[in-house]
């Protein structure tokens, strides 16, 4: 029986490609996040931690819009 050699595929080289910088932009100021105080009415497994009924904790805006509109908490 004749032997098979595998044919060898040829190894790419990497290409070496010539990148264009753009020119550096202003980045705009991201507005400050306004912290709201908001008082607990149900449990709230925070990331700092669980949160029980009538704690009041500051969070960000839209985390007190969702806690408002779940019936968890109310702005103090």
């Amino acid at each position: 029986m004749a032997q098979q050699t595998k044919k060898k595929t040829p190894v790419r080289q990497p290409q070496q490609v010539e990148r264009a910088t753009a020119a550096p932009t202003e980045t705009p100021e991201k507005p400050s996040r306004k912290k709201i105080e908001i008082e607990l009415l149900k449990v709230w497994a925070s990331p700092d931690g669980i949160r029980r009924p009538g704690d009041t904790v500051e969070v960000s805006e839209t985390v007190a819009d969702k806690l408002e509109r779940a019936g968890a908490g109310r702005r103090v």
